[in-house]
């Protein structure tokens, strides 16, 4: 039993490594955030010499709503990641962890790894056993 806590203890630092990885990556729109701001702050103050070649305001409106859509996704992706890790740590919430694992499977190449065996790990008896003792 204790080899079982110990390997959901390691599959949870992966966890951790993940979310944090997945928060990095999915900050990167805010280029795009930070881009359709100036988009309008520029096109507002007459930065453009001619205002006819300045992008409509919708330009930097439409930069602003999908990079702040695909952060605000991508933070809260790794979050559940990270209660996923904490759960596998003090092994609750079986379910939640396995749908964070299928969910990973997704994140190639390494998300899949991770969810793979995750996966794995949670299938076997002693760990449903773990977790069943923990509820």
């Amino acid at each position: 039993m204790q080899e079982e806590m110990n390997n959901l203890k390691t599959l949870s630092i992966f966890h951790f490594i993940m979310s944090g990885f997945t928060a990095f990556v999915s900050s990167f729109p805010l280029i795009h955030v930070t881009i359709g701001i100036l988009l309008l702050v520029f096109s507002a103050n007459g930065f453009f010499e001619n205002q006819d070649e300045a992008p409509p305001a919708a330009v930097g409106i439409l930069f602003i709503i999908i990079g702040g859509f695909v952060v605000i996704l991508g933070w809260t992706l790794a979050f559940l990641i990270f209660l996923s890790g904490r759960y596998l740590r003090n092994a609750k919430k079986y379910g939640y962890c396995l749908v964070i694992a299928g969910i990973l499977c997704l994140m190639m190449p390494y998300g899949t790894v991770l969810g793979v065996f995750t996966i794995i790990l949670l299938t076997r008896e002693p760990v449903k056993k773990l977790f069943s003792e923990n509820k």
